[in-house]
């Protein structure tokens, strides 16, 4: 891929977030659908569930059934996504690695601004 292409490419994505103004509704359960699917399919074998049961074991000390996990998910509101987006994107530090010019590359600033405007 050229640098031009590159350029074109980065541009299009900058322009993507800017243009995402706000989390809503249908963004949020499309998420959520979306995480229970994964979550369930991912389940497909012995191997994968051995894996989540010792996933589960290390981060809530207990196996979460699947009922439950279902109600943790469909739990999740935009304005606690909002929430999180605000505390972790936009007042947490942004890191970036750029390999190749960074000419194209946006100021931390003006990353910092269009994650703002998310939110």
């Amino acid at each position: 891929m050229s640098g031009c292409e590159t350029s074109q490419l980065r541009n299009v994505r900058l322009r993507n977030v800017s243009a995402a103004k706000s989390i809503d509704e249908a963004t949020v359960e499309r998420a959520k659908r979306s995480l229970l699917t994964n979550l369930l399919l991912m389940l497909d074998g012995s191997t994968p569930v051995c894996e989540d049961i010792g996933r589960q074991l290390l981060c809530y000390g207990r196996r979460i059934p699947t009922p439950e996990l279902t109600a943790r998910v469909e739990a999740i509101t935009v304005d606690e996504v909002k929430d999180v987006v605000q505390r972790i994107f936009v007042q947490g530090q942004i890191s970036a690695t750029v390999v190749g010019p960074t000419g194209q590359w946006p100021a931390r600033d003006q990353i910092q601004a269009k994650l703002a405007a998310m939110v």
